[in-house]
């Protein structure tokens, strides 16, 4: 019997590289686009012959040739009164965190309150929220017309709209674990909805530190010493049965240690034609197109894990493969440096989970950001973030560094 490696295991599922395109085709304005940059690709390439590459500045290390500290452990925030709380984690719990950067999965609603909320959160959806979204006009148009507006574009930051999806967000199942591994105050600075329609691949493999995401700066900002692990916790709620056939979370265990493809990844954004230029043609093309109308960041950031792994095929081999499968009302609590994605959906239901993201009152929240890129079908256009604020999920606000919303109901 063939012994499948840890890459082979993590790529089981998705489609190559050559899946990754725009499904509608470029139009006109996108192919002269297209034939322009693909133009200054190949200029850049004979430059590089004519100069042999004497006159280009030397880049830094590879992130790739990084040491990484495997074995070293989460740093967590002092628990003192959050171990009191009701719903404390254990000493056994905490320790299993952090070398796993994984905890549970924990109940928190019955099998009736998740197909009531899942059956609400569709139903609003359906009713497109009432309008009240936190994209703007502009980008909602130019997402409906391109049939792009599904429930996690719609849903994105829909807590601090709706009363009760901010409550169970705030829910002290959540919170009180939450203290004990990041103290008593606490912001959920975004939610998220994540659906997996049926045939859906999954989402790809993917680590989030300070979440730059498409901007050009981290939307955290620590201001005091705090494990870059740590800066931001994600609390993953099913809102039913979530198994290997229909897209449960996958993780590597542990690997949040190992910071490098999220560096590689924006070295990848940030340096494209360096990657690009000495690719064939129709290759250079396809990259591009991917990079510059695929709506979907996890479509980029596999063309970018295609790179990493061509040229550190044993990247990630001495990191376990873990399925996260969960009862309906159940969720986990792990750090967004693990590496994760999740299986493709085999069935004919879509898979439906809410997230809500968590960081410390310490940490600037989308300090000095205004706006944000946003990449849909028709090109990358600015998001004003004017509707966007954090939540006091646990605790007060000793700072003053954030934008926080008001209990609106």
């Amino acid at each position: 019997m063939k012994t499948t490696t840890v890459l082979e295991r993590m790529l089981d599922g998705f489609p190559g590289v050559d899946k990754l395109l725009p499904p509608a085709a470029a139009n006109a304005t996108q192919t002269q686009q297209l034939d322009e940059l693909v133009a200054g690709v190949l200029k850049y390439r004979e430059y590089r012959q004519l100069t042999r590459g004497l006159l280009e500045a030397k880049r830094a290390t590879d992130p790739l040739d990084e040491p990484v500290a495997r074995d070293k452990p989460l740093v967590l925030h002092p628990v003192a009164q959050a171990q009191r709380a009701r719903f404390a984690m254990t000493p056994a719990e905490m320790a299993a965190f952090e070398h796993a950067g994984i905890a549970g999965p924990f109940p928190l609603l019955s099998a009736d309150e998740t197909l009531d909320l899942r059956k609400y959160v569709v139903t609003q959806y359906q009713n497109d929220f009432g309008g009240n979204t936190a994209f703007s006009d502009e980008i909602r148009t130019v997402l409906k017309r391109n049939n792009a507006w599904g429930i996690n574009a719609a849903g994105l930051y829909q807590a601090l709209f709706d009363k009760r999806l901010w409550d169970l967000h705030c829910r002290p199942e959540i919170t009180d674990r939450l203290a004990c591994l990041m103290g008593e105050d606490i912001l959920c600075w975004r939610t998220q909805m994540f659906e997996s329609p049926p045939g859906n691949p999954g989402t790809f493999w993917h680590q989030a530190g300070r979440f730059r995401e498409l901007a050009d700066q981290p939307k955290l900002a620590p201001t005091t010493a705090v494990d870059d692990n740590m800066i931001q916790l994600t609390a993953w709620i099913a809102l039913q049965d979530v198994t290997v056939n229909n897209s449960c979370l996958r993780f590597l265990s542990g690997s949040f240690n190992d910071g490098r493809f999220e560096r590689f990844m924006y070295a990848f954004f940030d340096h494209l034609i360096g990657y690009l230029y000495d690719k064939p043609e129709a290759q250079i093309r396809d990259q591009l197109r991917v990079m510059h109308f695929q709506s979907s960041i996890f479509k980029k950031a596999q063309l970018a894990f295609f790179e990493a792994v061509a040229r550190k095929p044993d990247l990630y081999e001495s990191y376990e493969h873990v399925d996260m499968q969960m009862k309906a009302g159940e969720f986990i609590i792990f750090s967004s440096m693990n590496m994760h994605a999740s299986r493709p959906n085999r069935t004919e239901v879509p898979r439906l989970a809410l997230a809500g993201r968590y960081t410390t009152n310490d940490v600037k929240v989308l300090s000095g950001i205004k706006s944000e890129p946003v990449s849909t079908p028709e090109g990358v256009l600015q998001w004003p973030l004017d509707k966007v604020g954090c939540i006091q999920a646990r605790g007060v606000d000793r700072f003053g560094w954030n934008k926080i919303v008001a209990y609106p109901w």
